[in-house]
């Protein structure tokens, strides 16, 4: 069955076209990486896929702006403190080992659609107690990320 939005193909090296509809399944296909997780480290290319829904019952993250432009996006780990998993360590130390964080926003459950919404930077990260999925308090790692400036509509990955 065939969505009514608008879905691009994932080019198989390349640019991404910022605000560009993708497949999750697709942009697997060619970054690898868990198809299940919200960062997701790729072992083919020098970037890391963020992904982040609206849906109520992900909202114990509690990811967005803040009035500096800075966007607070939640570490890997639904469930007790969070910790330095490689996927964590991936976004932290992203400048150091010359990775991109490409930021994709759920479009549609439906089909897995995404939006390329975002290339972020790290700049630092906080930590914070809240509520896990199961409601019980725990360590928070939060990533402050800050958008790249770009001119142009489409952001290489470095290949």
């Amino acid at each position: 069955m065939t969505s009514k939005i608008p879905v691009d193909l994932v080019p198989s090296t390349g640019p991404l076209s910022l605000g560009a509809i993708y497949r999750r399944e697709d942009l697997h296909n060619r970054f690898g990486g868990s198809r299940f997780s919200g960062i997701v480290p790729s072992k083919q290319e020098p970037v890391v896929l963020l992904f982040h829904t609206e849906e109520p019952a992900q909202q114990f993250y509690r990811d967005g702006f803040d009035s500096d432009g800075i966007y607070w996006y939640s570490a890997e780990g639904s469930s007790g403190d969070m910790t330095w998993t490689p996927s964590n360590r991936a976004v932290r130390d992203q400048a150091e080992l010359g990775l991109d964080l490409f930021f994709f926003e759920r479009v549609q459950r439906k089909d897995g659609l995404w939006r390329f919404a975002q290339t972020f930077y790290y700049c630092s990260h906080k930590q914070e107690q809240r509520p896990d999925k199961a409601a019980n308090t725990r360590s928070a790692i939060v990533f402050g990320l800050l958008s790249v400036t770009a001119t142009a509509t489409e952001i290489v990955a470095s290949v």
